[in-house]
C-alpha cells in the first residue's frame, strides 16, 4: 500500500479540531461580550437600587440633624453588601456628612490623585438635592473578575467540547476511512491471475456497495485477461504451425529438385545398361524407392 501524504483520517480529525476551536473562540467572544453587558447592567441596577433606598432612609436623620444615626445607617448599608467599596452622604456644598469606605476608596474620595475609572458609582439626591446626595460605589475590577470567571467557565466548556470533538472525529474518521483502506488494500493486492483478495467491508452503506461493484469488476477483469491469454496462445500456435508449414514447403522444394535429377539419371542409366536382366532387376527397386521418397515429400 502506498504511503499517502495527507491521509483522509488525519484531514477529518484536523477539520473537526479546527471547527471546534473556531466554534469555541466564537462562543468565548460572543458569550464574553453578552456576559459583560449583562453583568454591567445588573451591577448598575443593583447600586442604583441601593443608592435610592439609601437616599430615602437618610431623609429622617438629616431632617433632625442626627449625624450619629446617619453614620450608623451608612455603616449598616455598606455591611449588607460586601461588594460596596464606599457608601456616603454629601452635603450640597460637597462636604462629607457621613462616609463608610475601604482605605483605598477613602483615599480616592478625598482626592489623593487616584486614577478615574477604578469605581462604578451611582448617586441620588436627598429631597431633590436640598439635603445633598447619597453616593455608592463598587470596584470595576469586581466586574472584570466576574467576567473572567464566566470566560473561564466557557473556556472549560470549549475544552470539553474539543475533547469530545476529537473523540468523535476519531470515531467518525475510523468508521469512514477503515472501509476505504480495505478498498485500497483490495485494489493494491489485486492480481489478474489467481484468487481475489478478501474484501470485508461490512459497513452496510455506499462504501460496501462500492466494494461489491469493485469486486465484480475485478472478476470481469480477470475473465477478460484469461480470454485474452487464450487468444494469445491460439495465435501463437497458429503462427507456429504456419512457420512449420513454410519450413516444410521449403524443405520439400529443396528435396524435390535433386530427386527429379536422380530419376532422370536412373532412367538413362537403365536404358544404356548392357545387362538388361540386371537392369530390370535393380531398376524396379530403385524406381520404387524414388517413388516412395516423392510421395513422402509431397505429403
Amino acid at each position: 500500500m502506498s504511503v499517502l501524504a495527507r491521509p483522509l483520517r488525519a484531514r477529518l480529525q484536523l477539520a473537526f479540531t479546527v471547527s471546534v476551536l473556531l466554534f469555541g473562540a466564537l462562543n468565548i467572544l460572543v458569550v464574553g461580550r453578552i456576559a459583560y453587558r449583562s453583568l454591567r447592567v445588573e451591577q448598575e441596577r443593583r447600586i442604583d437600587f441601593v443608592v435610592r433606598l439609601l437616599a430615602q432612609r437618610c431623609e429622617r436623620p438629616l431632617l433632625v440633624d442626627d449625624r450619629l444615626g446617619l453614620q450608623k445607617l451608612i455603616e449598616e448599608s455598606r455591611s449588607l453588601d460586601p461588594e460596596l467599596e464606599y457608601v456616603g452622604v454629601r452635603s450640597p456644598s460637597g462636604a462629607w456628612l457621613a462616609l463608610s469606605a475601604t482605605p483605598a476608596a477613602d483615599a480616592w474620595l478625598r482626592n489623593t490623585g487616584a486614577p478615574d475609572g477604578i469605581y462604578q458609582e451611582a448617586t441620588e439626591g436627598i429631597l431633590d438635592g436640598r439635603f445633598g446626595e447619597a453616593r455608592v460605589g463598587v470596584l470595576n475590577a469586581r466586574l472584570r473578575n466576574r467576567l473572567a470567571a464566566v470566560v473561564v467557565a466557557v473556556s472549560a466548556m470549549v475544552l470539553v467540547f474539543l475533547a469530545a470533538g476529537l473523540a468523535g472525529a476519531a470515531i467518525v474518521a475510523r468508521g469512514v476511512t477503515r472501509p476505504l483502506e480495505r478498498l485500497v488494500a483490495f485494489a493494491s493486492n489485486l492480481r489478474l491471475e489467481g484468487p481475489l483478495p478478501v474484501l470485508p467491508t461490512g459497513s452496510g452503506d455506499e462504501i460496501e456497495e462500492l466494494g461489491t461493484h469493485l469486486e465484480k469488476q475485478a472478476l470481469r477483469l480477470q475473465a477478460l485477461h484469461a480470454e485474452a491469454r487464450g487468444r494469445d496462445r491460439q495465435l501463437a500456435r497458429i503462427e507456429h504451425l504456419a512457420t512449420v508449414g513454410r519450413l516444410a514447403a521449403g524443405l520439400a522444394h529443396e528435396v524435390r529438385n535433386p530427386l527429379a535429377g536422380i530419376r532422370s539419371g536412373l532412367e538413362r542409366v537403365l536404358r544404356l545398361s548392357r545387362d538388361e536382366k540386371e537392369a530390370q532387376r535393380y531398376g524396379g527397386v530403385l524406381r520404387d524407392a524414388v517413388a516412395r521418397i516423392e510421395r513422402t515429400v509431397k505429403g
